[in-house]
């Protein structure tokens, strides 16, 4: 049986997948630079309160433990505060968000600083600010050619998402007309995810058109 493709669905994964991406570029940056770090990583990864709490994320004795161990080596932060604050992203808990995203941002914000307005543009929504979100959202479109890559897509993505939840229509309408042609201009062929997306985009540009 084939499987059926759901545009919300292929959402909700890769808004997530690109999101973790663009966080834990600073993980990537950290994770080889010493031994000593290393060594650490190892000896924490072999503590199951990590792969416990990422399994139920709620649970607060797991969150406290897992602190406790952060704290007692504070060089994990620079590895897994990204994972985390994902997570509580994920969970709907931002009030929390902001204290792992510290190192992270600091990192993009000397490195990516366009990667970093995407991430914290992800805090604003995760604490419902949507309208500061959306403004952000084009003033970060406005910064990116349309060679952009995932980051121009992605972005275009959350405004036109952004712009229906907040029910504008037009400005939904004119997202998706750039996120289309975004899309077209890419020089590789879409992949059979992108084609469904595409199809998706002319049949939500042809129900606003009307």
């Amino acid at each position: 049986m084939q499987k059926v493709f759901s545009f919300k669905t292929w959402i909700a994964r890769n808004w997530t997948t690109i999101l973790i991406a663009f966080v834990l570029i600073s993980s990537f940056a950290y994770r080889y630079s010493s031994q000593k770090k290393k060594a650490k990583e190892d000896l924490f990864f072999k503590d199951e309160i990590y792969s416990k709490w990422f399994k139920e994320p709620k649970n607060n004795e797991y969150f406290t433990e897992l602190n406790r161990i952060l704290d007692r080596n504070k060089e994990l932060h620079k590895i897994f505060d990204g994972s985390i604050a994902q997570k509580l992203i994920e969970i709907g808990e931002p009030e929390k968000v902001k204290e792992y995203s510290k190192v992270p941002l600091k990192f993009l914000n000397s490195e990516f600083p366009n990667h970093a307005i995407f991430v914290e543009n992800s805090i604003l929504i995760a604490e419902k600010k949507y309208e500061k979100a959306l403004e952000k959202a084009y003033d970060l479109n406005g910064k990116i050619d349309s060679k952009g890559g995932l980051l121009k897509i992605y972005n275009l993505l959350r405004i036109s998402l952004l712009e229906k939840m907040l029910d504008n229509p037009q400005a939904e309408h004119a997202a998706l007309i750039e996120l289309k042609q975004v899309l077209q201009n890419d020089s590789k062929k879409l992949n059979p995810e992108e084609v469904e997306v595409m199809d998706y985009l002319n049949k939500r540009i042809k129900f606003l058109k009307n």
